[in-house]
């Protein structure tokens, strides 16, 4: 049996989608980054320009919620769920500009393990909030994303290990070490926005 969460007036889930579909443009642009770091100037204003584009959504959704006095949801898992799409974008810009600003000329393994997954927990976000309005089919994508930090941990791990066993030069660890990090960040974002959507789903089961 379907339920409507999201009454076809309101606008507030077609912001979230338009705001989503930003997370996956900005992680395709950060993968095709770690492929082609000799373009890293290029690309990561590429990402800041999605990011300020999300940044107007954001300001649009948090406009909408001042000015309604009802809302087809708990007002404050409107914000949180926007400030997590926004925040997902925003480490997704932090990264890009980090690899321009400290000139990193080779991504690790690990790195490369990790920019992809996030490529697909960003699109499992997007399914997520594509289906925002259905709560029977929300559970599984959440599911999803818990498997997806889960995998960043490991992967994060055995990168940070790798680099202190085969230590480059300090300044290099440091990079890649910030790096594997940041990454692993970004991979909690997602799950964080998994935890806000479970929260909409217990409150309106």
């Amino acid at each position: 049996m379907r339920f409507r969460l999201l009454p076809k007036e309101e606008k507030f889930f077609d912001l979230f989608i338009i705001l989503s579909e930003k997370t996956t443009v900005a992680a395709g642009l950060l993968r095709e980054l770690f492929s082609n770091v000799d373009r890293s100037k290029e690309l990561s204003q590429k990402i800041k320009v999605v990011e300020k584009e999300a940044d107007e959504l954001v300001e649009q959704i948090i406009d909408k919620l001042n000015r309604s006095f009802v809302t087809p949801i708990d007002r404050g898992d409107i914000h949180s769920l926007t400030t997590g799409l926004d925040k997902l974008i925003d480490r997704m810009e932090h990264i890009a500009a980090k690899i321009y600003i400290y000139n990193i000329t080779e991504i690790s393994e690990p790195a490369h393990e990790l920019s992809q997954l996030i490529v697909e927990a960003c699109n499992e976000v997007n399914s997520a909030v594509n289906s925002l309005e259905k709560l029977d089919k929300l559970m599984p994508h959440c599911e999803e994303l818990h498997q997806y930090e889960d995998k960043a941990d490991i992967i994060c791990r055995r990168g940070i290990q790798s680099l202190f066993k085969n230590p480059p030069d300090p300044i290099e660890m440091m990079k890649h070490k910030e790096l594997i990090e940041d990454l692993e960040d970004t991979a909690d974002e997602c799950e964080n926005i998994a935890v806000i959507i479970e929260g909409v789903v217990v409150k309106n089961a």
